[in-house]
């Protein structure tokens, strides 16, 4: 019976030692989770920095180019609105070599064009009311005659036929 008592003391031994390698190992093993897990949330989180200063410089840049964008924009609105509304010596004047830059040109050069032509429209407006002035001018000249030599025959001031047929022919050829 001692026999077996030492046989079943031994065998309780090395249950007594398995629980404590086993309990050592659970420690061990926890203990270099909890240091992995650390240094995995550490590599984590330094990923997210990354991530998060990455969106700030993107966000910067989106914005400072919506910025620009928007600008220009505003500033062709303006200046179309001012020579819609008569103002021709606008110009927008951007002076870049983006497609802004370039819409910016033509829309000068346009009103380069537009601005030319009013002028000479202008210069045609005005050469025609001289035109017109001196042409009404040398219509009131005879019709200033005649209306004088009618108005002497009519009332009856010259009783000479001659004269009135003299002044017939002068109503004739003016």
């Amino acid at each position: 019976m001692g026999s077996v008592n030492a046989g079943a003391g031994k065998n309780i031994v090395e249950l007594i030692e398995k629980k404590i390698f086993i309990e050592r190992m659970n420690l061990f093993v926890a203990r270099n989770f909890t240091v992995l897990n650390s240094v995995a949330y550490s590599k984590e989180f330094k990923v997210t920095k990354c991530k998060l200063a990455l969106s700030v410089v993107v966000l910067y840049v989106v914005c400072t180019i919506k910025s620009r964008i928007w600008i220009r924009g505003r500033k062709l609105t303006k200046t179309a609105r001012q020579i819609s509304e008569g103002d021709l010596s606008k110009r927008s004047a951007i002076m870049s070599s983006d497609e802004f830059g370039q819409l910016s040109k033509d829309f000068d050069a346009m009103t380069d064009k537009l601005q030319e032509q009013m002028n000479r429209l202008e210069a045609d407006m005005e050469r025609q009311e001289r035109f017109m002035g001196a042409f009404a001018h040398e219509l009131k000249t005879p019709m200033t005659s005649i209306r004088g030599y009618s108005e002497l025959l009519a009332n009856g001031y010259i009783k000479d036929e001659a004269k009135q047929r003299e002044m017939l022919n002068k109503i004739l050829v003016e």
